[in-house]
């Protein structure tokens, strides 16, 4: 789910919402390939200066997703003027096969 930003598609503009309808985004094109945001092996969040890295994490919360397995990277500008964008490779096999190796 390649650079997913926070655009309210019946507008076509801009949410309030943030990184919360970014990840949205990238978890019903996920769920389309039968697959979800818990399938996710990286997720790279880009943020513009300005836009606080922790709102990324705290709408990655809501998915459970690990805070630790986001990377978050500050840019100078994203495309349409977005304050954060996410970006997410899943594979629907196992789920996180790097938290079973330690078994």
């Amino acid at each position: 789910a390649a650079g997913q930003v926070p655009l309210d598609a019946p507008t076509m503009t801009l949410s309030t919402e943030g990184a919360s309808l970014a990840l949205r985004h990238a978890q019903q094109i996920l769920t389309a390939s039968s697959c979800s945001l818990r399938h996710a092996l990286s997720m790279v969040a880009y943020t513009i200066t300005g836009y606080d890295h922790r709102y990324v994490l705290r709408a990655a919360e809501r998915y459970n997703l690990r805070p630790d397995a986001i990377l978050c990277v500050k840019v100078p500008a994203l495309p349409a003027n977005a304050p954060c964008e996410i970006e997410a490779v899943a594979y629907k096999e196992p789920v996180h096969i790097w938290r079973d190796a330690a078994i």
